[in-house]
């Protein structure tokens, strides 16, 4: 790297530690911006220079890219490639295709930052890992079409060398040392992956923690009682369950995280992503129990307000597509591992949704257990 380039990533680097600093105080005055930056120094690193980012893992949604260059090591590119895979089809349609992909995917960014930010606002500014939303070009290699899952859409066809693509840029996520525990639930219907049946005690377990949680008559059971069901349902809770009664400072902060994620579900309709590991933590440090929220972005066209139209539809006796099928599986658990939290953190307060009690629990299993089942 020639001297200028070097000058270049130097002045990025103190612009970045002076923009930090400025982001900090803004947000003390209730604005929290996501940090700009970071992806500034990226680029002024890789400009004139051979470093690709090399995709290194995939997540549920994403392409992990990571670099060969010492000073990158620190930084990842998350591909989006649900987002990104349009892109790939309007090149082939042409400029005009491609210019109004790419104006939509700048809309939804923004719209996806501002929702960051206001996460932001109720857990605190260091909750949420510092990213940036960009579109960036990748070469259009064969593992980046595998992993696009693209292979019969680009059968027989020229390629671009470069594809414009939904990038986060943000800072490797170092795991958690110390005491960590996750406060994540994954999709009981998924019971039925590879070809397995609902067995009796998955029936009786399914539908009496759906009871609990929704407000149904075993919700009025002793705690114990209440917990058993649960536990059974979602056993990653154990940890928890057991962290709560052995350590009251502990039990009081999980108690804070839980009102917390009510109230921001309560307020603005939004529904995290709680099925993946680790996306919402608590974690020990020095300063005491951290909430940190790794990757827990409410889902796109996931809310309440979906969940609703899908309880209306399953009201009235019709089927579900297999995209509301996904957004009943998501909202539901959403909504039912929040109550979950919150019976295992002794909160009184619940996410209260008459609707979705409304709908029998077999009518939720059999209807949500289906993506799994076609999928066998």
């Amino acid at each position: 790297m020639d001297r200028m380039a070097i000058g270049r990533f130097e002045k990025a680097k103190r612009d970045f530690v002076v923009t930090a600093k400025a982001n900090i105080n803004r947000a003390k005055r209730g604005f929290s911006p996501i940090e700009p930056a970071m992806s500034a120094a990226v680029d002024t690193v890789l400009a004139g220079q051979k470093h690709w980012p090399y995709l290194a893992a995939k997540g549920g949604e994403h392409l992990v890219f990571s670099f060969d260059d010492p000073r990158l090591q620190g930084i990842v590119y998350k591909v989006n490639y649900f987002e990104s895979l349009p892109l790939l089809t309007a090149w082939y349609e042409g400029e005009d295709a491609m210019e109004r992909k790419l104006d939509l995917m700048r809309e939804e960014m923004d719209q996806r930052t501002a929702k960051l930010n206001q996460m932001r606002d109720y857990f605190g500014f260091n909750a949420v890992p510092p990213q940036r939303f960009v579109i960036k070009k990748l070469p259009v290699t064969d593992s980046l079409i595998m992993a696009l899952k693209a292979e019969r859409l680009v059968q027989g066809m020229d390629l671009p060398k470069e594809l414009p693509v939904w990038t986060c840029v943000q800072r490797k996520i170092k795991k958690p040392e110390g005491q960590t525990y996750s406060l994540n639930g994954y999709y009981p219907e998924s019971k039925v992956k590879f070809g397995r049946s609902w067995s009796r005690e998955d029936i009786e377990t399914y539908d009496a923690a759906h009871d609990v949680l929704f407000g149904g008559p075993l919700s009025e059971l002793d705690q114990a009682s209440q917990e058993k069901w649960v536990l059974l349902e979602y056993p990653e809770l154990l940890p928890l369950w057991q962290a709560k009664i052995g350590d009251p400072v502990f039990k009081k902060e999980l108690q804070q995280v839980v009102k917390k994620l009510i109230a921001y579900t309560q307020e603005t309709g939004e529904l995290m992503e709680l099925a993946g590991a680790e996306n919402l933590v608590l974690l020990k440090e020095k300063a005491g129990w951290q909430v940190k929220l790794f990757d827990a972005l409410p889902m796109k066209g996931v809310s309440m307000e979906s969940l609703r139209g899908i309880t209306a539809k399953l009201k009235s006796g019709r089927s579900l597509t297999l995209q509301q099928r996904y957004v009943a599986m998501n909202g539901l658990n959403t909504l039912r591992f929040i109550n979950a939290l919150a019976l295992i953190a002794e909160v009184p307060e619940r996410m209260v949704e008459p609707d979705v009690m409304a709908v029998p629990a077999e009518t939720w299993r059999q209807e949500i257990a289906k993506i799994f089942v076609d999928k066998a």
